[in-house]
């Protein structure tokens, strides 16, 4: 019996046309040809592609299952999207919501090397939110962004990256920057490591010499944005170098017809992204908080042998939101904090009064561990010029959430995790026009279709708003 993947759709069109536009899709997606001028029965038993079943969701949406063959993929990541959608993402009216991979394929990409638990290991996070920081803005001196790290990781920051436009430019090229930043966070760090992710970019080749660079560099990770640089190429340098961590940054990833949960969520998570970034909702792009919680959904959610990826919202966030961000995220997601870290001048001061920590557990007055006290800061907290700044700017802690919620956060220590500053775009670029807000699910164990269609067009994504 021939090995298939289940394609899952969404199409816009009306109930006389839907059965003759589900065939069509199934011979685009496999090949790509009329079948009545194939003669053999190996090609049309195995090869083309079978419609497995069609759901109306109202609103002239029909979303459709489509048998796809493994063997046409080659289990190469690429031929993998190509399959999947690469004829028919050039119609408007479809969008690849889904699939439903079976145990060859998910046992051939294998997912994540280290996954959630990996990057909690790697900074001594425990069971708390993580956070991270980006190196900005452009064209600073690879002096300049080392000296930016070096305050960061006096700061306490979990994980800093490269701002995702810093590649290799000639005023901050790349064999240059990296074992400066590097040297400096490795000075700057206490007992507990901060960790460093150069940006990756170019072709294979010069991917495979910055990696070269990170290892002389003593890094053990990277971000990389997939559909930047070719899937195959990401996927390829996780094969290549399992002991080192993968962020993923979502540049470009709007500009197809996918559904972010499944596009950023299951996808990258499949290739082996360790962490995939994302525009979290209610910033400065149009993605909703069913598409958002898809997101980590997919990233997080039970998947065979697939390690779980750890989702990091971003993109203008305020501090008012954090407590609303955690209950919703949970623990296993690492916080963006980006340029607002610098921005927010005295407006900031004038909330958060005296500087406030979060102690650590059995520390506190009363004993508890979700309880908050004021500390006055002592000779200790003598800092660096943006790790004074932060001190000086901390607008309120991450507030203690109920002791029975599940989601809430274990205080370990007082290092700056504990503590949310305003979160600032990291996603530089709107990340296209195709927003399914349709929340991701597990079609194995869920057959219901559970969506949040939206009336503004029929496939249930929003026009862009723009910021100026």
């Amino acid at each position: 019996m021939t090995s298939r993947i289940t394609a899952i759709y969404r199409v816009a069109d009306n109930a006389a046309n839907i059965e003759a536009r589900a065939t069509t899709i199934a011979v685009e997606q496999s090949v790509e040809m009329p079948v009545s001028a194939i003669t053999k029965r190996e090609v049309l038993d195995n090869i083309v592609g079978t419609v497995e079943g069609i759901s109306d969701l109202g609103g002239g949406t029909f979303e459709i299952h489509i048998g796809l063959a493994v063997s046409t993929t080659g289990l190469e990541a690429g031929q993998m999207l190509n399959m999947l959608f690469g004829n028919s993402s050039l119609h408007a009216d479809i969008v690849l919501h889904d699939a439903i991979f079976p145990d060859e394929v998910v046992r051939a990409f294998a997912g994540p090397h280290h996954g959630i638990a990996g990057l909690r290991k790697r900074v001594g996070a425990g069971n708390r939110a993580l956070t991270c920081s980006a190196l900005k803005p452009q064209g600073l001196s690879p002096e300049e962004l080392a000296e930016l790290a070096a305050q960061f990781t006096r700061g306490g920051i979990d994980y800093i990256k490269d701002d995702h436009g810093i590649a290799d430019q000639a005023y901050s090229p790349f064999a240059t920057r990296v074992p400066a930043i590097a040297a400096a966070v490795r000075k700057a760090q206490g007992t507990v490591p901060t960790r460093y992710l150069p940006s990756l970019s170019g072709n294979l080749d010069q991917l495979r010499r910055q990696i070269e660079i990170v290892r002389k560099a003593e890094l053990d990770g990277a971000l990389i944005a997939p559909m930047i640089v070719g899937v195959p190429s990401f996927h390829t340098l996780v094969r290549e170098n399992p002991d080192i961590a993968f962020m993923a940054h979502p540049a470009m990833a709007g500009a197809a017809h996918l559904t972010p949960a499944f596009h950023l969520g299951t996808l990258f998570r499949l290739f082996g992204a360790d962490a995939t970034v994302f525009p979290n909702h209610g910033g400065r792009f149009s993605y909703s908080r069913a598409t958002c919680l898809a997101i980590a959904d997919a990233a997080r959610r039970p998947w065979r042998v697939v390690k779980p990826t750890l989702p990091v919202p971003a993109g203008g966030m305020t501090v008012e939101r954090v407590p609303e961000m955690i209950d919703g995220y949970g623990r296993d997601t690492m916080l963006l904090i980006g340029g607002g870290l610098l921005t927010a001048g005295d407006r900031l001061l004038e909330l958060a009064g005296p500087r406030r920590k979060l102690g650590a557990p059995g520390e506190l007055p009363h004993d508890d561990p979700n309880d908050v006290r004021q500390m006055e800061p002592g000779a200790e907290d003598d800092r660096g010029d943006v790790a004074q700044l932060v001190d000086r700017r901390l607008v309120r802690l991450l507030h203690a959430l109920d002791p029975g919620d599940e989601h809430a956060p274990v205080l370990v220590d007082d290092r700056l995790e504990h503590v949310v500053l305003g979160l600032e775009v990291v996603v530089q670029e709107p990340v296209g026009d195709a927003r399914l807000l349709g929340q991701h699910r597990d079609v194995e164990s869920d057959p219901a279709p559970s969506c949040d269609l939206r009336p503004e067009h029929p496939l249930g994504w929003r026009r862009q708003q723009r910021h100026q």
